[in-house]
């Protein structure tokens, strides 16, 4: 019989990194299946917003651990509300002035961070329709919930503003050296 021994040690689980590596294997994905592309790029939006959230929670708790440990109370009203306070907090700890928000890539993180609230604080939509169709075959139904503001294209372009926006945030944090 084999021995028995005890490994002990420290792991570190990244959310940030699974849920992009999420995010890109849904945009594959949606590549084989166009049949289920909508769903799969809606799903990739949400989970690429959460990506950079959690990235932006592990920058604070790495270099502000003592203002994301009160992380409701320091992010609970303005300025510093939700995750945009959050990422203007980091800025300011590392010097870096926020861009408008009409600038890219910035812009394209707040138009999906807009999108990922539209999702996540979703209603029932109701609405009413009048078409002419021939009595033999249904009518055309108005488009799905959200369907115009996640086109395939769109939601890709926006992921991509995403990483680059994140992209520069850790190249700031990293030439910071806190």
């Amino acid at each position: 019989m084999p021995e028995l021994r005890v490994t002990t040690g420290e792991s570190v689980s990244l959310p940030h990194r699974l849920l992009w590596q999420s995010c890109i294997e849904l945009l594959e994905i949606a590549n084989e299946r166009p049949g289920s592309a909508w769903a799969l790029h809606l799903s990739a939006s949400l989970l690429a917003a959460a990506s950079f959230e959690a990235y932006i929670n592990h920058l604070g708790d790495e270099m502000l651990p003592t203002v994301w440990r009160n992380e409701r109370k320091h992010f609970s009203k303005d300025p510093y509300r939700g995750v945009l306070g959050k990422v203007k907090r980091i800025a300011e700890e590392v010097g870096y002035q926020l861009p408008r928000k009409t600038h890219k890539p910035f812009a394209g993180w707040l138009e999906l961070q807009e999108l990922r609230d539209k999702i996540v604080h979703a209603r029932t939509k109701r609405s009413h329709f009048s078409q002419v169709h021939r009595s033999d075959a249904f009518p055309k139904l108005p488009p799905p919930w959200m369907s115009r503001e996640l086109s395939r294209t769109k939601v890709r372009e926006l992921i991509a503003l995403l990483e680059e926006f994140a992209t520069e945030i850790h190249t700031l944090v990293a030439q910071s050296e806190l």
